[in-house]
């Protein structure tokens, strides 16, 4: 689970070079936590005669505003974290 921090240049800089970037974007990202959002889309698509479940994700944040974000994230997408989908940040 983590924070995908992405930036925006007109070029790729070169060896050494350095170059300002137009656009800031974070965006939630982390190979797991896709998987997971993929597949809670995938059952919540389905019929409930054909394929059922709950996709459920165990991981870390941190107790900060990207964390938090990454919870919320998750959940909005029918990600359960926790066993009352409560799930629990650490301080870092």
């Amino acid at each position: 689970i983590n924070q995908d921090l992405t930036t925006y240049a007109p070029t790729l800089p070169t060896p050494g070079q350095t170059i300002l970037g137009s656009d800031f974007i974070t965006t939630p990202g982390g190979k797991g936590a896709n998987q997971a959002v993929a597949a809670s889309s995938t059952l919540q698509g389905a019929t409930s005669s054909v394929c059922g479940g709950e996709v459920h994700m165990i991981g870390r944040v941190g107790n900060d505003v990207m964390g938090h974000s990454l919870l919320s994230s998750l959940r909005s997408k029918g990600v359960k974290l926790g066993e009352d989908d409560e799930a629990t940040v650490d301080n870092v």
